[in-house]
């Protein structure tokens, strides 16, 4: 297959390159962060208050990539307890109950809202984050598209779904 990608937008100062007919597009990056959201075990009310760098955590994630609790957008990431929105609704049985749940863009089509496996999970599905502003270009990847990245330097690759949108709050685009 001859992929020929030609320079086309520029994304926050990256360039994105299309193939002529519009069919690909590609793009390089030097910035990434993992992110954990739609993972069942993603965060835990004992970890309000904790510093992200220095304490250990019970989820997977820092409570403060979710808002939780001190912002108006956390609600954008974890599903609000129906007893009370103010607060987070915690899983109140399975595997990882405890946890609060967290949600992804993508998921499934009538799903429970308050059933983490409605959302894609972090921990078994590679997936990208669409940063704010990104779906806005024209024919660039929407959710449940599939995609293929490669680490340029270790040669190591892996295919990819589109599964989630980054809230404007978090920063750029995150691999998970």
């Amino acid at each position: 297959m001859k992929l020929d990608f030609i320079r086309s937008e520029n994304f926050r100062g990256t360039y994105i390159y299309r193939q002529r007919d519009n069919l690909a597009y590609a793009y390089t990056t030097t910035h990434f962060s993992v992110d954990a959201d739609g993972a069942p075990n993603a965060y835990h009310p004992d970890d309000v208050g904790k510093n992200c760098y220095k304490d250990v955590h019970v989820g997977l994630e820092c409570l403060v990539h979710a808002g939780y609790p001190n912002t108006s957008w956390w609600n954008k990431v974890l599903v609000p307890d129906p007893q009370a929105s103010s607060r987070a609704y915690v899983q109140p049985d399975g595997p990882f109950a405890g946890y609060f749940v967290c949600m992804t863009s993508l998921r499934a089509s009538g799903g429970n809202k308050y059933d983490p496996s409605t959302y894609v999970d972090a921990t078994k599905v590679p997936y990208v984050v669409i940063p704010t502003g990104f779906e806005k270009l024209l024919q660039v990847g929407k959710q449940g598209d599939v995609g293929f990245a490669t680490h340029l330097e270790s040669g190591r690759t892996t295919a990819f779904i589109i599964a989630d949108a980054d809230t404007g709050h978090g920063g750029d685009a995150h691999v998970r």
